[in-house]
């Protein structure tokens, strides 16, 4: 069994060297990660020195907030996506009004043009 790392200290033991190399080339962890090494660590913990409660409330208190966070960026992402098209669909729509009011403008300059020649 691997010693975990427990308040910054850490084991001297290969294998747990072995997981920090690995989890440090691995930079982002999803969810299912997170629970297998929850469930890991519950499955090897000493039993005449079990993992206290207020631990794997906190865990799962990161673990949600975690979650909780990665869905908002998620949102947000989605958000920004929508405002994005919404701007580029009032600039298209604003040239074209921009194009039509200079159209008009033009006829309207050309009849004036004309009726003053009539005179």
């Amino acid at each position: 069994m691997s010693d975990l790392i427990v308040n910054g200290s850490s084991s001297t033991s290969a294998t747990s060297y072995d997981s920090q190399a690995n989890a440090a080339s691995k930079s982002v962890l999803d969810k299912d990660a997170f629970l297998k090494l929850l469930v890991a660590q519950l499955q090897n913990q000493d039993p005449m020195n079990p993992m206290e409660d207020k631990e794997f409330i906190a865990q799962m208190a990161q673990f949600s907030s975690l979650e909780q966070m990665k869905n908002m960026s998620s949102n947000l992402s989605i958000s920004q996506a929508g405002i994005q098209q919404t701007l580029e669909s009032i600039d298209s729509n604003s040239t074209s009004n921009q194009e039509d009011i200079i159209e008009k403008l033009t006829s309207i300059e050309n009849a004036l043009k004309a009726y003053s020649e009539q005179l």
